[in-house]
């Protein structure tokens, strides 16, 4: 259920129309998934372990925007914008699946650290620090 997936919370009151388009959307998350796999090539060299996708997620919004409180209504209006968006566009389906809005039975960090790992090796020397 979804009450087990730690970001519950935050995809709750969802409605309305999104405040960032599919484009700018896709954006972030292309730009997520790549800060994530650097983060995770970065762990894997120094024997650290990686963070979830989850974890990675409300980091990238605190670095993102700094402010602990800015960075959480940044990150709802991702997620608002994702949920949305899913019927259009499958990269926001699966992505939700990663982080256990979508498909709940299916939540596991183990995704995550899947995605980024199939991620980092079919983009490997093409990520930008």
């Amino acid at each position: 259920s979804k009450k087990l997936c730690p970001l519950a919370k935050m995809a709750t009151d969802l409605k309305g129309k999104p405040k960032l388009s599919v484009e700018t959307a896709l954006n972030t998350l292309h730009d997520l998934y790549e800060k994530k796999c650097i983060a995770d090539l970065t762990d894997h060299e120094q024997n650290n372990e990686r963070d979830s996708m989850v974890d990675f997620l409300q980091d990238y919004f605190l670095h993102e925007y700094g402010l602990q409180k800015l960075a959480e209504k940044k990150l709802k209006i991702f997620l608002h914008a994702c949920m949305k968006f899913s019927k259009v566009h499958k990269r926001f389906e699966v992505f939700l699946t990663l982080v256990g809005l979508k498909n709940e039975r299916l939540f596991s960090n183990e995704n995550g650290n899947l995605m980024s790992l199939m991620l980092s090796r079919a983009f490997k020397g093409n990520l930008k620090s």
